[in-house]
């Protein structure tokens, strides 16, 4: 298991213990937000995600996106005419 995901689990129940004391309330929204390390506004946005996706909604989503290469981001055509010019300038012995 990578260090981000054992971060991600501690996070989840975490969070999960503080929501339902919130939920009970023993704490505001700004206790609850300040005894996670985050906003208000942070804490809102999770607890609506929880709600409306449960665990998965609290998943990192930058770890679960996949990434574009640097072919998708610049684009096949780009790319193509990139290859294009490079060959021009240093001959055929790149291609």
């Amino acid at each position: 298991m990578r260090r981000t995901e054992a971060h991600q689990g501690v996070r989840m129940i975490k969070f999960s213990s503080i929501l339902s004391r919130y939920e009970a309330a023993e704490f505001s929204q700004a206790e609850a937000a300040e005894l996670l390390g985050i906003g208000e506004r942070t804490f809102r946005r999770w607890r609506q995600r929880f709600e409306d996706e449960g665990e998965a909604g609290l998943l990192d989503r930058r770890l679960v996106r996949p990434r574009a290469s640097g072919f998708l981001r610049i684009g096949a055509k780009r790319w193509r005419r990139c290859i294009a010019r490079v060959t021009r300038f240093h001959g055929q012995a790149f291609s």
